[in-house]
C-alpha cells in the first residue's frame, strides 16, 4: 500500500467515519493474499530467482526481460511521482507552504520543508 492510498483512506475516514477503513482493509486483504499465493507459485516455478525481473528472464527469455525492465521503470516513475504529489499535498495541508515549493523540496530532502519553528515543535 503506497502513501497516497494511506492518505486518501485517512482523509475519507475523517470525512465519512470508521466504516471506510473496514471496507478498505477487507478489499486490500484479498490483494495481499493473492500476491502471497503468486509469490509461492513463482518461487516453485523458478526456484533460483530473487526478483520479478530475474523470474521473467529465467522463465520467458531475454526479450521479455527487456520489456519488463522498461515497464518496471515506467511503473517506478509513476509510483514515485504519485508519492511525491501526495507528500506535497500533506506538507501543504500541515504547514501552509505553497504546493509548487513542496513539489520541488520533497525530493531535495525533508529538513528543507519545515521551518525552524515547526522543526522545534516536531522534536
Amino acid at each position: 500500500m503506497w502513501i497516497n492510498e494511506s492518505v486518501i483512506c485517512a482523509a475519507y475516514t475523517y470525512k465519512w467515519g470508521i466504516a471506510l477503513p473496514v471496507w478498505w482493509v477487507s478489499g486490500l486483504s484479498f490483494q495481499i493474499a493473492l500476491m502471497a499465493i503468486l509469490g509461492i507459485v513463482a518461487k516453485l516455478r523458478v526456484p533460483y530467482a530473487h526478483t520479478s525481473l530475474e523470474f521473467i528472464r529465467m522463465r520467458y527469455g531475454k526479450y521479455a526481460h527487456m520489456i519488463f525492465i522498461l515497464l518496471n521503470l515506467v511503473n517506478n516513475i509513476f509510483g514515485c511521482g504519485s508519492m511525491i504529489l501526495a507528500g506535497a499535498q500533506l506538507v501543504t495541508g500541515m504547514t501552509g507552504m505553497h504546493v509548487i515549493a513542496a513539489y520541488i523540496l520533497i525530493p531535495a530532502g525533508g529538513k528543507s520543508i519545515c521551518s525552524r519553528q515547526h522543526r522545534q515543535i516536531l522534536i
